[in-house]
């Protein structure tokens, strides 16, 4: 592991600790300061196994292993973007009521 992995890693999993035990506890206000952690948390789980690495490999068979880190930031922050705003969505559930009546929610 390069140093730049090291310390990559070192912070999310540091924050990401701290995350997982905010959301394992009640203090909604905790929830809330660590809502984008966690997801980064999550994601880099999946994205720096090997599977994971592999499949960036294949999509960036060019890069070196530094820019190939580099690269991983991007994808992770894209992924955690769409993960947050899609439980935004779920959550606030504006039209959920006009939907939960058949009416088509407005586009």
């Amino acid at each position: 592991m390069t140093r730049f992995e090291r310390h990559l890693f070192g912070n999310i999993d540091a924050k990401g600790s701290n995350a997982i035990r905010a959301f394992a506890g009640s203090d909604v206000g905790e929830w809330h300061r660590h809502f984008q952690t966690l997801f980064e948390y999550i994601d880099i789980q999946k994205i720096r196994t090997p599977k994971g690495l592999d499949w960036l490999k294949a999509r960036y068979p060019t890069l070196t292993q530094n820019e190939l880190m580099f690269e991983m930031q991007g994808i992770r922050m894209l992924h955690c973007t769409i993960w947050a705003e899609g439980v935004r969505d779920i959550v606030s559930a504006e039209d959920a009521d006009a939907f939960a009546r058949g009416r088509r929610a407005p586009a």
